[in-house]
């Protein structure tokens, strides 16, 4: 009889990086759910115009209250847009990070990343490519044949998810 394996990732993430403690989706957010003990954590890629950066919506108009699409975008110049001001003062002046600059971040802190895909409408290919190639960039090390595979899944390395079909 083959029993299941059981799941070997953690079971309690810190939801866009620090909940509602900090600005969603930043490094300040990811810093925020360590402090609190969260050794894992979900956040959301979304592709730039030159790479994928963490950012839930398509538009800057919630989080940095400008207007414009991520996608048109440079990931350089979404790294100079204050993303933090709207949550507090503490936080103003943070911006986007890139999925590179958070994905290094985590491994050296030892957290656990879920990484949401969030294409934006038109990019769901492109977008899930973009994720998948940073990821396996930054994890190549961690990847092995066959890893798609419950038994031979280092536990280290990043869940991609989406409710995208094509960008998975």
């Amino acid at each position: 009889m083959n029993l299941p394996v059981p799941w070997p990732f953690a079971k309690a993430l810190a939801h866009r990086g620090g909940g509602l403690l900090a600005p969603e989706n930043t490094l300040a957010a990811i810093k925020v759910g360590l402090a609190h003990g969260y050794r894992a954590v979900e956040f959301d890629a979304m592709l730039a115009a030159d790479e994928p950066v963490l950012m839930h919506d398509s538009t800057l108009k919630r989080t940095a209250r400008l207007a414009g699409k991520v996608a048109e975008q440079s990931a350089a110049a979404l790294a100079q847009v204050d993303v933090g001001g709207w949550h507090s003062a503490r936080f103003a002046g943070e911006t986007v990070p890139t999925l590179e600059q958070t994905l290094r971040f985590c491994r050296v802190n030892g957290i656990w990343p879920n990484i949401e895909i969030k294409p934006a409408r038109g990019f769901e290919g492109s977008t899930g490519s973009a994720v998948a190639s940073v990821t396996m960039q930054v994890y190549a090390d961690l990847i092995r044949p066959g890893g798609d595979r419950a038994d031979l899944i280092d536990p280290r390395v990043p869940l991609l998810s989406s409710f995208s079909r094509v960008a998975l």
